[in-house]
């Protein structure tokens, strides 16, 4: 292997920078903004969540300025274009910065769609040079390039951070030099922001047709692919649909937890098919092309069972956002089997997009994950509620009713009002939808809540399994609680 020299290093950065120009700054950026916010610590926090969150964001306009230009290259837009839309989604971005909220008051819903937009741009970075008809082996190769310059990057950036916090150390120790321990963060930062970022974008393929010398496919791919992923998905086949013959054999309901199962069957099947799909016409591969042929086939009765499984916990808790992923994820996966069976073309590139589509849909509007989920469970608790006379069908709480309640019934309440304060101004909403008599100043949570119902202010959760039930118990009361009639603790 040739090592480059350090004129060729500085070529390749001055190319990635006019590349990736908007990109490489807004690293730069992202990376100073970690390493300031590590520097002020706690002493200055507010200004430490600012740079902070201007880091955070900073990770979302690395997929999305690297997507705008490999669909530049692809359409060869002139200058004016590629910098008007660069802008634009450089604009998309700094609105949504000043959108969400400060770090501070991040909640589980802003952390969750901000993901999701990750996820979306990252998804897009596989696809947008790639809009044109056809295409398929140059996508391919594309994406399996990237795809292993992220892992390269990844490790080589692991391997310097340890060398030299290492280095780090044994300056500290060996010569007695005051090191403080954020150095060793921002060291991190560093690393992963400037070396990792710009060593990724450098080998970043330019978007154009292949060779056929560039069109091969890699050996220790194959190995991996074929004898390792193969054998352990048919494996995975195997335990499933044994498991459906004992769902029929008894004719009893799905487990819940059988969802995750079948989900994750799916994402390393559709991630074998991805990998192998170049092979499917190579001579002594009957493995390889049978697995093509019928992969969507016997994958099409465990989506019934994962419908079957989603919809027995929706009907008995609501939905949620966890049941929310696992239901799109389960529509999203029916209809590529429905496609990849029906149709002869077969066209890959359909999977990120798609997916990309319906993880950008899921974020916004009625219809998304929080709007729904929050919906479900505000129905949920007040069915509960008016079935216990703790609420009136006018929204009028009886706080006698709500001390009456039982200890299963105050948990399942509970366990909605946490899911209610995780979601942006969820309780709040719900205070003026019952029309709480709740002082302004007073920070709206789940305790408050649970004391304008009379609940006991404590935060419970259980959890059954076929050996064990787990049940804990926290609270925020002061004084001490009366113990008395009580047996066991």
């Amino acid at each position: 292997m040739k090592i480059p020299s350090l004129f060729i290093i500085i070529e390749n950065i001055k190319s990635m920078f006019k590349r990736f120009p908007l990109m490489s700054i807004a690293t730069v950026i992202g990376t100073v903004a970690y390493i300031v916010a590590i520097q002020l610590g706690i002493r200055d926090s507010h200004n430490q969540e600012v740079y902070f969150k201007i880091g955070l964001f900073s990770l979302l306009s690395l997929p999305a300025l690297i997507s705008v230009v490999l669909l530049s290259e692809s359409f060869s837009w002139e200058k004016w274009k590629y910098w008007g839309v660069q802008l634009f989604f450089t604009g998309l971005i700094v609105m949504y910065f000043f959108m969400t909220p400060a770090l501070d008051d991040f909640t589980v819903q802003t952390g969750s769609i901000f993901f999701l937009w990750n996820l979306v741009a990252w998804l897009s970075c596989s696809y947008l040079g790639f809009l044109k008809k056809g295409m398929l082996s140059d996508f391919w190769q594309f994406n399996r390039k990237v795809f292993g310059r992220l892992i390269i990057s990844a490790f080589y950036s692991f391997i310097l951070f340890g060398g030299l916090s290492l280095a780090l150390l044994a300056i500290r120790y060996l010569f007695d030099v005051e090191i403080r321990n954020e150095r060793y963060l921002q060291l991190f930062f560093f690393i992963v922001g400037i070396f990792g970022s710009w060593h990724f974008a450098c080998g970043i393929p330019a978007v154009a047709p292949i060779s056929n010398e560039e069109n091969t496919y890699p050996k220790g791919l194959k190995i991996f692919s074929q004898y390792i992923l193969l054998p352990l998905e048919t494996l995975y086949f195997i335990i499933l649909y044994a498991y459906s013959a004992r769902i029929l054999f008894l004719w009893e309901l799905p487990k819940g937890w059988v969802s995750y199962l079948v989900l994750a069957l799916t994402k390393i099947g559709i991630i074998v098919y991805l990998f192998i799909w170049p092979l499917r016409k190579k001579e002594n591969n009957l493995w390889v092309r049978s697995y093509i042929q019928y992969f969507f086939i016997a994958l099409s009765p465990l989506i019934i069972l994962l419908f079957v499984a989603i919809f027995r916990r929706i009907g008995d808790y609501g939905i949620t956002p966890n049941r929310y992923y696992v239901l799109v994820a389960a529509i999203w996966t029916a209809a590529s089997c429905i496609y990849f069976i029906c149709s002869k073309k077969k066209n890959i590139k359909l999977i990120p997009i798609s997916l990309a589509v319906v993880i950008a849909l899921i974020c916004f509007g009625p219809w998304g994950i929080y709007s729904v989920s929050y919906q479900s469970q505000v129905n949920r608790l007040e069915t509960m509620l008016i079935e216990n006379k703790v609420l009136t069908p006018e929204n009028k709480i009886d706080t006698i009713h709500g001390a009456q309640l039982n200890d299963s019934l105050c948990v399942e309440v509970n366990q909605v009002l946490d899911f209610l304060e995780g979601t942006d101004k969820g309780l709040i909403k719900l205070k003026e939808r019952w029309s709480m008599n709740i002082n302004d100043t007073v920070d709206i949570t789940r305790y408050v809540f649970a004391q304008k119902l009379g609940l006991k202010t404590t935060k419970t959760y259980y959890y059954q399994t076929e050996k064990y039930s787990y049940f804990s118990w926290n609270s925020d009361m002061k004084d001490y609680m009366e113990a008395k009639d009580y047996d066991y603790i």
